[in-house]
């Protein structure tokens, strides 16, 4: 018989699988998890099993929305970035820094009036954000002048 690594199974050390090698029954050396706690063979804690509840105060609560989620953390200190944007989306609080930023009318006016990369330059957006937007209108790419 063989193993997953190639040797017969008289050349392995059956005392460190953790099991009798004429019984195949646990070796006493071995504790048995208690009923309460669930058994984890690696025998370390696993920590994500916890749920940990953090009371919020209105102070804390009056920061979110005001400045980025990872400035709230750091000026409560001891809480992450992704724990203060959770619990902010949670509240239907929206970001202060939102990941992008409207159209303005007369911006979108010039979608196909002027070219996509100068029009990117004067709203500050990428040349592919106007290409997206202008795509998504419908609206045909400004000729350019010949």
């Amino acid at each position: 018989m063989m193993n997953r690594f190639k040797l017969p199974v008289a050349q392995v050390d059956h005392a460190s699988s953790g099991t009798d090698y004429e019984t195949d029954a646990p070796c006493a050396a071995r504790t048995v998890p208690s009923a309460d706690k669930p058994h984890d063979p690696s025998g370390s804690i696993d920590h994500h099993k916890r749920k940990l509840t953090r009371t919020w105060t209105a102070k804390e609560i009056a920061l979110l929305g005001t400045v980025s989620d990872a400035q709230v953390a750091e000026r409560i200190g001891g809480i992450s970035f992704s724990t203060v944007q959770k619990k902010r989306q949670e509240l239907g609080i929206p970001s202060a820094m939102p990941a992008h930023f409207p159209w303005l009318p007369e911006h979108l006016a010039l979608l196909g009036v002027l070219d996509d990369a100068e029009l990117a330059r004067l709203t500050g957006r990428s040349t592919r954000a106007v290409n997206q937007k202008r795509n998504k209108l419908g609206i045909p790419a400004a000729r350019r002048p010949d």
